[in-house]
């Protein structure tokens, strides 16, 4: 979190930040996350009797991580 913090536009510290969340799987988690978040979105929105205006705009955010692998399996 220190690393987030400094706002540094050094290419090394950038990447050694890169590298730990790539080690901690922070990317894989998150991605994780999001699904979760938009399958309880998409069942409020369906619960409440839908609204395709909502379902669009859910529709273009998921574009975003779509296609990311989510958290590495433990070995």
């Amino acid at each position: 979190i220190h690393i987030l913090r400094q706002r540094t536009t050094e290419v090394e510290v950038k990447s050694y930040a890169l590298t730990l969340m790539e080690r901690t799987d922070s990317f894989g988690h998150s991605v994780a996350m999001l699904r979760q978040l938009e399958a309880e979105i998409r069942n409020s929105i369906a619960e409440l009797g839908g609204n395709p205006q909502l379902e669009d705009i859910i529709n273009a955010l998921v574009v975003i991580y779509k296609n990311a692998p989510g958290p590495r399996q433990a070995s």
